[in-house]
């Protein structure tokens, strides 16, 4: 049953105000901390592409073993960097669970088992996944701007040189929203399996941005109307236009979820 929230204060003790103003903090800092190590590892591959491109005279049959190095350089990249963000919001909840429960109906150390099993379950069989997807992307970036180069009678040399001159701009781009994006997503999914863990009975509510680019449900998607929606822990949030278990949630449309800043709060029953 969707009800809409009332005045309580969240699990973690704070308003839903104060709630939002410190999670977007944590995010905020959170992909800051991301974005070097995924630029750095953008602009070496688009490089090394177009080193690759440049030395066998315009070919780009050798992008493939470029490929794979970049998917495990990206993946190693992501995965610290969702662990990091996951235990994150997950210890603010364990925290407070434990202050919940005292000492007499459940140890810390057995939410905290429960909660990084999820946390590598996320990871291994969710996150990990949409580093192929990535991964492409890089590759088909290089590719494209050689077809337009190509398109425009530039040589081999010419192409490469503008590539090149353009690669920084490309990975700073990139880095920003995936770090935003990742970043965002895995402290979210992190709140979720730590109250998940914690075995009190609770409810989460949506909390969103609450400014003038939250989704208003001009592009389908409505972050605006969910503020306030409020499911069972293990249910989920339906009112942005489809069902997301968290802010973020990788199952949900790009549309939904890049960019997405919108958090989470937890009532207990």
């Amino acid at each position: 049953m969707l009800i809409k929230a009332g005045k309580k204060k969240l699990l973690t003790g704070k308003t839903r105000q104060e709630e939002r103003r410190t999670q977007q903090m944590l995010q905020s800092r959170i992909g800051n901390a991301m974005m070097p190590a995924l630029d750095s590892e953008f602009n070496r591959t688009i490089n090394k592409l177009v080193d690759s491109y440049e030395e066998t005279q315009g070919s780009t049959e050798l992008f493939v073993f470029e490929l794979e190095k970049h998917e495990k350089e990206l993946g190693a990249v992501l995965e610290r960097e969702w662990n990091r963000a996951a235990i994150m919001a997950g210890e603010r909840i364990i925290g407070s669970a434990k202050c919940m429960h005292g000492n007499h109906f459940i140890r810390k150390e057995t939410i905290q088992e429960s909660f990084l099993s999820r946390v590598q379950f996320f990871i291994s069989t969710i996150a990990l996944k949409k580093v192929v997807g990535l991964s492409q992307t890089t590759v088909e970036q290089v590719r494209s701007k050689i077809s337009i180069g190509l398109a425009g009678g530039f040589s081999t040399d010419e192409i490469a040189k503008n590539i090149r001159g353009t690669s920084g701009q490309m990975s700073k781009y990139r880095s920003m929203m995936i770090a935003r994006t990742e970043g965002h997503s895995a402290y979210n999914f992190g709140s979720q399996a730590g109250a998940q863990a914690s075995e009190l009975m609770l409810e989460k509510e949506w909390i969103s941005s609450g400014d003038i680019r939250t989704r208003d449900g001009e592009n389908g998607f409505d972050h605006d109307g969910a503020d306030g929606e409020t499911v069972g822990v293990d249910d989920f949030f339906i009112m942005t236009s489809e069902p997301l278990m968290y802010p973020g949630d990788p199952s949900g449309s790009a549309g939904n979820v890049i960019h997405c800043r919108c958090g989470s709060g937890h009532v207990i029953l």
